[in-house]
């Protein structure tokens, strides 16, 4: 396989246990991250993501596929490579000596020659491409322009190593973008094999990025969190000073860290209904919904994505559907505050 697009991105090898997050600086140093519902993380190097053996499709007998589960695994023979146990995976070897083609990514044409049977094995997209009647299998040439040279990048590196490493200085939102990325084009692609442990890693992610906002202030002063603080004043959008200072509050907006941004929601629902990482995001939403002045509580700014409930089709349905489904837990205390219960982190909101 050659590219002649720059990739800057060393090789990092998958390290993971059950339901849990590695991260490694490049160095072979394992930093261990956070298990899933984590309440605090430390800073996040480079993430390696990888599926575990039963989510490849499950070569246990008599096992049924799950037809929900993203993928098509339904024999070892339609496994990824990288899930292969090493006698089945030495058995197709010839695929890497295959003939290649050529697949010019992004508007610029970056050009990557990769090995055809290979890409076939992997994606029904690819299969379909080249092993037909299309120009493309007639000039053994695929042309995706209107993707994306980073996330095409990320599709062979799962292909080849069943593992995903994101740039060791990616900050959450650029995180959060490459998977998305990656999961729209895995979509397109029809890419073979389940992508559980991706959107797992989705999730770990937006609730470690969570985890620090909820224990970080930046504000410095002595103004509580409900009284103004004249060093940092934040306005409403009619001009109206709010009460508190945002910064050195643990309480208000989840999403103040721009850890989820307007593009990431147009990214999700592109994928289609009912995908995992379409709902994750969905779900991060949530909590800021409901804390900020938009749910009907008279204080606080908008919500930060009213723009995108109003003109994303689906996305207030779905992000309607996700509070309705965390309040009906709602229990009334003698404060006369309502409990609900974060869909993301799992954790209480008082309301």
């Amino acid at each position: 396989m050659s590219s002649n697009g720059d990739n800057d991105s060393d090789s990092v090898g998958a390290v993971r246990d059950d339901d849990s997050v590695h991260y490694s600086d490049g160095d072979n140093n394992i930093l261990n991250g956070h298990r899933r519902r984590s309440a605090s993380v430390d800073v996040v190097r480079r993430p390696v993501f990888g599926e575990e053996g039963e989510r490849g499709g499950g070569e246990s007998q008599g096992q049924e596929h799950d037809p929900n589960s993203w993928g098509r695994p339904d024999s070892w023979k339609d496994l990824p490579m990288a899930k292969l146990d090493a006698p089945k995976f030495c058995s197709r070897l010839a695929m890497f000596t295959s003939a290649p083609v050529t697949i010019l990514v992004g508007p610029q044409k970056i050009t990557f020659n990769i090995p055809k049977d290979v890409l076939c094995h992997h994606s029904r997209y690819f299969d379909c491409c080249l092993n037909g009647v299309f120009k493309e299998a007639r000039e053994n040439q695929v042309n995706l322009e209107e993707d994306s040279v980073e996330a095409f990048q990320l599709i062979i590196q799962w292909i080849f190593t069943g593992n995903l490493a994101l740039p060791w200085d990616l900050n959450v939102p650029g995180q959060v973008g490459a998977i998305l990325g990656f999961l729209k084009l895995a979509d397109k692609l029809d890419l073979l094999g389940s992508l559980c442990s991706v959107t797992d890693s989705l999730r770990n992610i937006l609730i470690a990025s969570r985890s620090r906002l909820q224990t970080r202030t930046s504000c410095q002063r002595t103004w509580g969190p409900w009284t103004p603080c004249r060093g940092h004043p934040e306005v409403w959008q009619h001009g109206t000073p709010l009460t508190y200072c945002i910064d050195n509050s643990i309480d208000l907006d989840p999403l103040r860290d721009n850890a989820i941004t307007a593009q990431h929601i147009r990214t999700a629902f592109e994928l289609p209904y009912g995908h995992e990482a379409r709902s994750i995001i969905v779900n991060a939403c949530v909590s800021s919904y409901l804390l900020t002045g938009t749910a009907g509580s008279g204080w606080g700014p908008p919500f930060k994505f009213q723009n995108e409930v109003d003109n994303i089709e689906g996305f207030s349905t779905e992000l309607l559907e996700a509070v309705r489904k965390s309040v009906h837990l709602l229990a009334l205390q003698n404060n006369h505050n309502a409990l609900v219960i974060d869909p993301l982190t799992a954790a209480n909101l008082s309301i």
